[in-house]
């Protein structure tokens, strides 16, 4: 009976320190979103969309005359 006990004791324990943990988790996730947030902001802005359309151009650029080199 006591071992049964014991576990029934150590299953309550564990139940209480899940839930003493979840408003530091739930803090965590937050703190995450708002980053996430953040980057995507970031991400969307013209500056960043300024510079993938200039890579995007260098490429086409490069992939244009290499071509027409190749089929000339």
């Amino acid at each position: 009976m006591s071992r049964q006990f014991d576990e029934y004791i150590d299953k309550q324990i564990r139940k209480r320190e899940a839930l003493l943990d979840l408003p530091d988790q739930f803090e965590e996730s937050q703190i995450k979103i708002e980053e996430l947030q953040e980057e995507l902001r970031k991400s969307s802005s013209w500056k960043s969309k300024l510079k993938d359309y200039i890579v995007g151009g260098i490429i086409g650029a490069i992939l244009g005359f290499v071509l027409s080199k190749l089929l000339s």
